[in-house]
């Protein structure tokens, strides 16, 4: 994970170095370090930057079922899923979001990583409609606010 080549910018050093220290541990291992980094130190491993070195050389090889091996067919699912857990962490609405296309977007690197637990993992699972979405947003929203004492126009 040292980057001796000089190919990371400074922030993806630094998100490294961060998740070392997060190990709390004298002298972390490689894996230690990799389990404490971030679902956008990821995200942003497959950005157009880095097609030349990072892409070509490794990256690409964590996701096997991707055929052809093109970076940009999955980074776009990634943008749009480090968007949602963004807005989940931060306590944000989703429910105005395309779920259906939120559950596509995560079976779909999945399958590219490995496409047996992608088939099976929602195997049942029910999205509700998007206008009961809307409604049960609505009232999760309004309970947090509601606990929260937060004013602010957006949560409604």
């Amino acid at each position: 994970m040292d980057d001796r080549n000089g190919i990371l910018e400074a922030r993806t050093r630094e998100d490294i170095a961060t998740a070392r220290a997060r190990t709390r541990k004298p002298s972390p291992t490689e894996g230690h370090a990799v389990a404490e980094l971030t679902f956008g130190f990821w995200r942003y491993l497959l950005a157009r930057r880095y097609q030349e070195n990072l892409w070509r050389l490794a990256v690409r090889h964590a996701f096997p079922h991707l055929q052809p091996q093109t970076r940009s067919v999955v980074e776009k699912p990634l943008i749009s899923l480090h968007k949602l857990r963004n807005r989940i962490a931060h306590l944000e609405p989703v429910h105005r979001r395309d779920l259906l296309a939120d559950r596509q977007d995560i079976l779909t690197v999945l399958g590219y990583i490995c496409p047996t637990p992608a088939t099976g993992i929602w195997q049942g699972a029910v999205f509700p409609t998007s206008s009961r979405t809307a409604q049960a947003g609505r009232g999760i929203t309004r309970c947090i606010k509601e606990r929260s004492g937060d004013q602010r126009p957006g949560l409604q």
